[in-house]
């Protein structure tokens, strides 16, 4: 293509050189002829046009190619796969939960979870879906915990970093699953370490397996009267590029975090 660029020009210039002043002067005494000449110039720059056109855009295409392909190496090379759900009132309600429930069933090395409590009255104004989804959740994690109970290696199955503010309230079923992570705690501590830090990052995350990540999207009001979830993020990264740097976070509140007790948190009393 690029080749017809610099052949029309020289086919146009020649044929200009051609039609000499004299020409012209003959021409214009046939009327008919000199149309025709100019038709077919006319001709011979659209087509022009149409191929420079033609060659800007295929270097358009190109170079987008270019840059999409260079994106795709760079994901390839990082094998960093994420993925967005999101939840609403309607059938997606505690979806995020019940995909990460999945994940926990199906984990075979290690559970790392780093919480954030954030202040808020709602914690009971869940809909029926919601409320089963959240136990669920909690519950695979215990069954996990009973399934591992002779895991020995250098590390715990199980791992639960609370950043607790001060004068935080538990509800009651993050409370019951705690106080149960504690229980196995005691009789296999290989198995489940749960412990308290100061707050470092004020967001949730949780690691399964060293591989998938879950990062919720949370919300709440000023006043804590609503903590809404607005979905999560779900990365799968077999190259431990993001596990790795939450997992560096985890160490930063490792080193001033303090074993976890049930009495630490008051827990509300349940509403008749």
């Amino acid at each position: 293509m690029k080749i017809l660029v610099p052949v029309c020009t020289f086919l146009v210039g020649l044929y200009v050189q051609i039609a000499s002043v004299d020409k012209i002067v003959s021409l214009v005494r046939n009327e008919w002829r000199l149309f025709l000449h100019l038709f077919i110039i006319l001709l011979i720059m659209q087509a022009l046009v149409i191929i420079v056109l033609s060659i800007f855009l295929s270097e358009v295409h190109a170079g987008r190619k270019d840059m999409t392909d260079l994106l795709d190496s760079a994901v390839r090379q990082s094998g960093l796969k994420a993925e967005f759900v999101e939840e609403d009132d309607g059938d997606n309600a505690g979806k995020t939960y019940e995909i990460t429930r999945n994940l926990i069933e199906k984990a075979q090395h290690s559970l790392l979870f780093v919480d954030f409590w954030v202040k808020s009255n709602n914690y009971h104004a869940k809909k029926p879906t919601v409320q089963k989804r959240r136990q669920d959740y909690y519950d695979s994690i215990i069954s996990q915990l009973k399934k591992h109970q002779d895991h020995d290696g250098d590390q715990p199955f199980h791992v639960r970093m609370i950043q607790k503010p001060d004068q935080l309230e538990a509800d009651l079923v993050y409370s019951g699953h705690l106080k149960e992570c504690c229980e196995i705690q005691e009789n296999c501590k290989t198995v489940s370490v749960v412990k308290i830090a100061p707050p470092c990052i004020h967001a949730h995350f949780a690691i399964i397996d060293e591989r998938y990540v879950i990062w919720p999207i949370l919300s709440s009001g000023p006043d804590g009267s609503g903590l809404r979830r607005h979905g999560a993020l779900i990365f799968d990264d077999p190259n431990k590029y993001l596990v790795n740097r939450l997992k560096a976070i985890y160490t930063m509140l490792d080193k001033v975090a303090q074993a976890y007790q049930p009495n630490t948190i008051s827990i509300p009393a349940k509403s008749n």
